[in-house]
């Protein structure tokens, strides 16, 4: 069984965590997202598995650096996963 990697434009990123294309790129630059490569030097590619990782571990190292907006926001993400998880277990 082949697994495929699932990348995403930094624009669907940013949709996706509520921050512009600008501020994905800034991160990426910085190493936030594992895995994440730049194609012909002009747009980043951004594997999925990153980009959770990004919400789901460490938060409070991620929350910690990023502007108070984006504080709030990934902080209401955190708790909607811990809801879910609450409701699984």
């Amino acid at each position: 069984m082949e697994i495929t990697e699932i990348l995403l434009s930094a624009p669907e990123v940013a949709k996706r965590l509520n921050l512009t294309s600008q501020r994905i790129g800034v991160l990426c630059k910085q190493g936030r997202f594992e895995g994440a490569r730049k194609l012909q030097n002009r747009w980043w590619l951004i594997p999925e598995q990153a980009v959770e990782n990004f919400v789901r571990l460490r938060p409070g190292q991620q929350i910690s650096r990023l502007k108070f907006n984006e504080k709030k926001y990934l902080q209401g993400v955190l708790d909607q996963i811990k809801d879910q998880n609450q409701e699984e277990n």
